[in-house]
């Protein structure tokens, strides 16, 4: 199978939309055909041999919010005969007209003057002021007909002014962004911001194998779960919405979103009193997020058992190594022991290096700018970095490994990184070319690497980089100044789990270039305090010998 080629249309051409559309669709139908239906293959390749009026007034449709539209807002000046494509589009079974809807759908399209004039249609009894408000009148309208079946716009209103148009294939249209994109966030502006520059990205091999979804059930699924989300939003019950739920999933990454869905619906069951519910949802999914759930749920009852909730701490203690969770199933093992006089040993608490500073309060500056202009009086060079300066360097030196045409992982080209960039399996399949990456630190190989990177790829979205917080200033000085040594240290750490480390590294890098060093400093102003993920990575340097501080900053107004 060829490589597949992506070009945006240029934005000179009036019709840009349709052509990056008409690519999506022939890329469904070519490399997605066993994903669709036959009645919806026929259907896309009726749309393709339709006029170029038809095609770009339904893409227009597609691009636009819901599904319902008045005919009068259609007008669009490439498109020059609107009346004729909406007659092709209900030929085809795209559009109806004049469909059925429900009284808070028709309000939500009506004008203002219109809902006044449809109210005093409907309840002629009532005395409507001209000066009422669409709202309210939206409102009076609801309480009267909120459970009327739904009508077309000629039978709520024969005399209406307007007309209606609702379109009948967006579900198709949102499967084929998401077979394309391998998710619901991405659109077609993606082709626009690229063409226009504004957004880069690297070019990645993709062929046939190059697909989000194997099977059309995993479609499915995925429309499903993103379906719970939107109805957990808008306050369904979530026991409801889990009995729809399969009990297991076997695409890997499909999985991972799974049990996430199912932690989201327990933590809605717990907000919500439901308990039982929440329980029952936590334990199905496989997530620590959930264990560490269930486990505050069950504390919180009045007839839990402190001795086995104890146990129960401990062993997902075992069962999940990353410090981040620890911490928590820690916190529940302390309290339990204590309630069920059992003896427990904490762990030793390290004492972090800190500073007291007093500073006039200036109040058009945040508190590390103050701390910054602070250092730069001193004489040394001081950036607010938190953990920007670090994945930077990351992203620039990893990027071969972090663009590895790894299987299964690139679906589209719009993609500032891999499918399983956080997954805790991300260094498997790259594993030689990380080490490869890792041994040029032991050299001053990987000065020149990174800079390379820097200046051919400045500007290339990559997940690990946000290019202003990386200035070449910066990028100079990190790497004079900062040891080789440290950022093995540190690059290995964050590869042992780049979902949560790449978050929590100290506000700001201070450089002291006439003594060769450099030093990293966390800023707390008045009230504020350590996180957990802040003080975990703190300890972390501390421990390699990476001089860290803390800095609490009070104003000399005291207040």
């Amino acid at each position: 199978m060829a490589d597949i080629s992506f070009q945006p249309a240029s934005l000179s051409d009036p019709l840009y939309y349709l052509a990056n559309a008409r690519l999506l669709i022939q890329w469904s139908l070519e490399h997605h055909h066993d994903l669709l239906l036959p009645d919806e293959v026929a259907l896309l390749n009726r749309l393709l041999e339709t006029s170029d009026d038809t095609q770009a007034l339904l893409i227009r449709m597609v691009m636009r919010k819901g599904e319902l539209f008045r005919l009068d807002s259609l007008e669009y000046r490439e498109i020059t005969d609107s009346l004729s494509a909406i007659v092709s589009l209900e030929q085809q079974g795209l559009v109806h007209t004049d469909p059925a809807l429900n009284i808070e759908q028709l309000c939500r399209l009506l004008r203002k003057a219109e809902c006044l004039i449809l109210a005093r249609s409907l309840l002629p009894d009532q005395q409507i002021p001209a000066s009422t408000s669409k709202a309210l009148l939206t409102e009076e309208l609801l309480m009267q007909f909120a459970d009327a079946p739904p009508r077309s716009l000629s039978q709520w209103w024969p005399s209406a002014t307007t007309s209606l148009l609702q379109l009948t294939v967006m579900p198709l249209f949102e499967r084929l962004r998401l077979m394309f994109f391998g998710n619901l966030h991405q659109d077609g502006s993606e082709f626009v911001l690229t063409e226009l520059g504004i957004q880069h990205y690297e070019t990645v091999t993709l062929n046939r194998e190059s697909r989000a979804f194997s099977s059309r059930q995993d479609v499915d699924l995925y429309l499903q779960m993103q379906a719970v989300y939107d109805a957990l939003e808008q306050g369904e019950s979530s026991s409801t919405l889990a009995a729809d739920l399969p009990t297991q999933v076997d695409n890997n990454w499909l999985n991972r979103r799974y049990h996430k869905v199912l932690f989201e619906l327990g933590h809605s069951a717990e907000r919500q009193g439901d308990i039982s519910t929440a329980l029952a949802l936590y334990q199905r999914s496989n997530t620590p997020q959930a264990a560490i759930r269930a486990l505050r749920v069950k504390e919180k009852q009045p007839d839990n058992d402190h001795c086995a909730l104890y146990r129960e701490a401990q062993a997902l203690s075992e069962k999940y190594q990353q410090p981040e969770y620890r911490i928590s199933f820690e916190r529940v093992s302390q309290r339990c022991a204590r309630k069920a006089g059992i003896s427990h040993s904490r762990p030793a608490k390290i004492k972090l290096p800190e500073q007291r500073l007093t500073l006039p309060r200036q109040q058009d500056k945040s508190v590390e700018q103050q701390v910054i202009d602070h250092l730069t009086r001193q004489g040394y060079r001081a950036f607010h970095t938190e953990s920007q300066l670090i994945n930077g360097l990351f992203g620039l030196l990893f990027w071969p490994a972090i663009f590895s045409p790894v299987k299964g992982t690139f679906f589209h080209p719009f993609q500032s990184g891999p499918a399983d960039l956080y997954d805790p399996a991300f260094t498997t399949p790259r594993q030689n070319l990380i080490d490869s990456l890792l041994k040029s630190l032991d050299s001053d190989q990987y000065k020149q690497q990174i800079h390379s990177t820097y200046h051919q790829k400045l500007g290339t979205s990559c997940a690990m980089i946000h290019w202003p917080s990386l200035p070449s200033e910066l990028l100079d000085l990190a790497l004079d100044l900062i040891p080789s040594d440290h950022l093995k240290t540190v690059f290995e750490h964050l590869l042992l789990d780049l979902k949560h480390h790449r978050r929590g590294l100290p506000d700001l890098t201070c450089f002291d270039p006439a003594n060769q060093s450099y030093q990293l400093i966390e800023v707390k102003g008045p009230g504020d305090r350590l996180q957990d993920h802040q003080r975990l990575w703190i300890e972390f340097l501390i421990a390699q010998g990476i001089e860290t501080e803390v800095w609490y900053v009070e104003w000399e107004d005291g207040l």
